[in-house]
């Protein structure tokens, strides 16, 4: 019994380097695992979202989601560069992050199913993205549990670092604000 369960971990071991040096031929394989929502995925979940990513290519100036469109899927951007904005009003335009390489966005829309909550845009001809739909995630979920939580906690520490950035950010701006109702409040005075 005892040779069968060591063969059984032997076999599944070198089926998960087979696979593992078979992915490493892929072009997208270190964009995937170096990415921070992948990086602790078992070498049978990376296959699988390798398997699932859709490449979508995209010019200067195409808008390639829409603030308030439905989240469908997530973009991983492999090749070009990427604006993410807002418009809060007609002329009014908010970027918030410029994407490079690597970078993915839309996940955080994706797993809480909601709208978009910004517009990203392309910044370069032969923009090139990685998408992955809510679909897959989903399945990729259910047929690797472990990996899933794990992608459930990589996201969940990003959004703990936005709201921690963002918590900065909106303490400075009172600060400021604050100085300058001051300055105000002895111009007037």
């Amino acid at each position: 019994m005892a040779t069968s369960s060591k063969f059984l971990d032997w076999f599944s071991e070198a089926k998960s380097r087979t696979t593992l040096r078979r992915m490493e031929t892929d072009d997208n394989f270190h964009l995937i695992r170096d990415n921070y929502l992948f990086k602790q995925f078992s070498p049978d979940a990376v296959a699988f979202v390798l398997s699932h990513l859709i490449e979508r290519r995209y010019n200067n100036n195409d808008l390639i989601f829409k603030e308030e469109n439905p989240s469908i899927c997530f973009f991983i951007l492999k090749q070009g560069k990427a604006e993410i904005f807002v418009t809060p009003s007609p002329g009014v335009k908010i970027v918030y992050e410029t994407v490079d390489p690597g970078q993915l966005f839309g996940e955080v829309s994706v797993l809480s199913s909601s709208s978009r909550t910004a517009s990203v845009r392309a910044l370069e001809n032969d923009t090139v993205m990685l998408l992955m739909s809510t679909f897959d995630l989903e399945e990729l979920c259910r047929v690797y549990p472990i990996d899933g939580l794990k992608l459930l906690r990589a996201i969940a520490g990003r959004i703990s670092d936005y709201l921690a950035t963002t918590t900065r950010k909106l303490r400075a701006a009172q600060a400021e604000l604050h100085e300058i109702k001051q300055k105000l409040d002895s111009h007037d005075g």
